[in-house]
C-alpha cells in the first residue's frame, strides 16, 4: 500500500532538507513542476536505484540558495501524487511525507522512490534513467533492451543467436 505521512520538522531539520545537495539519488523540484515533468524524474529514479524527490524547493538563479516554497496545503499535491501512484506499477513503489516546518507555512512533499522490477515510464511514455543529476530518456529501442536487460526483464542466455551447426 502507498503510505503518506505527516512530518513536523523543526527549523534546523528544514534547513538540512534545503541544505542537502542534489546527486544521483536525491531532487529538489520547485512547486511550478507541472506533473507530467515530475514524472520524468519519478521514472528515472524507479528505472535506477531509487531515490528521494523534495517537491516545494525553489533556487535562485544559479542554484547557489535554496529555499522552502511549498504550497499552502497538502491538498494542492493532489494532482503530483495521482500521476505518480499511477505510472508506478506497485503499492509499495513509492511513499509520501508532507512536511510541515514551525516556521514557515506551507508545506512540501517528500517523495520515495523505490528500484522498482518494472520499467517505469513516464507520462510521454518514454521511460527515463537517472545518470548523475540528468534523467535522461531512453528513447532507443537499444536503449530500452538495455533497460530491461538491467532490471531483469530479459536476459543475454534468452536471446537467440544466428549460428548454424555443420
Amino acid at each position: 500500500m502507498t503510505h503518506f505521512n505527516d512530518l513536523s520538522l523543526t527549523k534546523k531539520d528544514a534547513q538540512n532538507i534545503l541544505d542537502l545537495e542534489e546527486n544521483w539519488l536525491m531532487d529538489k523540484k520547485g512547486k511550478d513542476i507541472t506533473p507530467g515533468k515530475l514524472s520524468h524524474t519519478v521514472s528515472a529514479f524507479a528505472n535506477a536505484n531509487g531515490g528521494e524527490i523534495y517537491v516545494g524547493i525553489s533556487h535562485d538563479d544559479d542554484k547557489a540558495i535554496y529555499y522552502w516554497d511549498g504550497f499552502p496545503t497538502k491538498e494542492h499535491y493532489n494532482q503530483m501524487i495521482d500521476i505518480i501512484t499511477e505510472i508506478c506499477p506497485g503499492y509499495d513503489d513509492c511513499s509520501f511525507d508532507f512536511c510541515y516546518c514551525e516556521d514557515y507555512d506551507t508545506v512540501i512533499l517528500h517523495i520515495i522512490i523505490q528500484k522498482t522490477r518494472q520499467v517505469v515510464f513516464a507520462t510521454d511514455h518514454k521511460p527515463y534513467l537517472r545518470i548523475g543529476v540528468q534523467n535522461i530518456p531512453q528513447n532507443t529501442p537499444e536503449k530500452l533492451r538495455q533497460l530491461e536487460y538491467d532490471k531483469g526483464i530479459f536476459s543475454y542466455e534468452d536471446e537467440n543467436t544466428n549460428y548454424t551447426y555443420d
